[in-house]
């Protein structure tokens, strides 16, 4: 018995193997080597891809203006943030407009609630002294 342990023990390809591989299968694709990216889901070569240019940012120049919080001028940006973290203030322009209707929004729900809770407070209490009184 030439093969006793089974099978794929000190099982060798036969002398044809290599040459029908190839016929059977199809010749083996290269890999390319290279640097790639993902574009609509498929790597592309990034040399072919345009590079996207980014502009440095430029902010305004800064208004001097006189706090009314403190009376100080504020000349740039540094006293600025040195002024509101002494006062315990923010710069309205440092929030969107989206975030301060969505704040809006939290503060009439949140009063709601409330008002809510509060109707129904009022209820039990009037319940509580009618009931008491018989």
């Amino acid at each position: 018995m030439p093969n006793d342990a089974g099978k794929g023990d000190k099982r060798r390809a036969g002398k044809n193997f290599e040459a029908n591989f190839d016929k059977v299968f199809g010749a083996p694709k290269k890999v390319k080597g290279g640097s790639f990216v993902m574009r609509n889901g498929k790597a592309v070569p990034r040399e072919t891809v345009a590079k996207q240019q980014s502009t440095a940012y430029v902010p305004k120049e800064f208004e001097p203006f006189k706090s009314t919080i403190d009376g100080s001028v504020v000349n740039d940006r540094a006293q600025l943030a040195q002024h509101n973290k002494r006062n315990g203030v923010t710069d309205a322009r440092d929030y969107s407009g989206e975030y301060i209707q969505r704040r809006g929004q939290e503060r009439v729900e949140k009063s709601e609630k409330a008002l809510k809770q509060s109707r129904h407070n009022d209820v039990k209490h009037m319940v509580n002294t009618i009931l008491r009184r018989g």
